[in-house]
């Protein structure tokens, strides 16, 4: 394996113990959400439940390929604020008893690299509800120190692209809006 010394006399970053030819990262942490509107609030679920896998490679020590990525997210990790009620409508529109996952699984990256983070023009399938459909999506990836790595990005969409009906509550006088935000900020660890 060789070393490499990203940043040249700041500090040490996680490039310099990767190796050359992809090292596997586990989430070590994650601050994921899903948020919409409604006719009388806006709303925010919070993802309590993620499993994440991937492979990074190296060349000149900046980020030049990922692979073998896949989101995993089980519907029932997903809790509002608003309580358990809230939650049982999210988790039935979610279609959850038959589809218990959200699956995001990459099939391409782009990579623009710049200073000491890079930006990457993801592609891949998300299944949602059972239904999946391939879609675009913008990351940042910042190394960070021991190691580890930060992936942030948001993802808009519609639940009925997915066949998901919006709820509604109170015999039909709350009903969300079609537009939702997926935001998440991991962070990754060599393993």
């Amino acid at each position: 394996m060789k070393a490499l010394n990203f940043f040249l006399l700041t500090f040490l970053t996680f490039m310099v113990i990767a190796p050359m030819s992809g090292q596997s990262y586990r989430l070590t942490k994650s601050d994921f959400s899903i948020s919409g509107t409604s006719n009388l609030h806006d709303w925010e679920s919070a993802v309590t439940k993620v499993s994440w896998r991937g492979t990074f490679s190296f060349s000149d020590g900046v980020l030049s390929e990922l692979s073998d990525v896949k989101v995993n997210i089980p519907v029932d990790g997903i809790t509002s604020t608003k309580g358990r009620i809230m939650d049982g409508k999210t988790h039935t529109a979610l279609k959850a008893e038959e589809h218990p996952n959200i699956v995001f699984t990459l099939t391409s990256a782009n990579i623009t690299n710049n200073s000491n983070k890079s930006t990457v023009a993801a592609k891949g399938k998300l299944t949602v509800a059972g239904v999946t459909k391939t879609i675009n999506l913008q990351v940042l990836f910042t190394p960070l120190a021991d190691g580890q790595c930060q992936v942030t990005g948001t993802y808009p969409m519609k639940m009925t692209d997915y066949g998901i009906e919006p709820p509604t509550a109170l015999l039909g006088t709350l009903t969300t809006g079609d537009d939702v935000t997926i935001k998440f900020n991991l962070t990754l660890s060599p393993n």
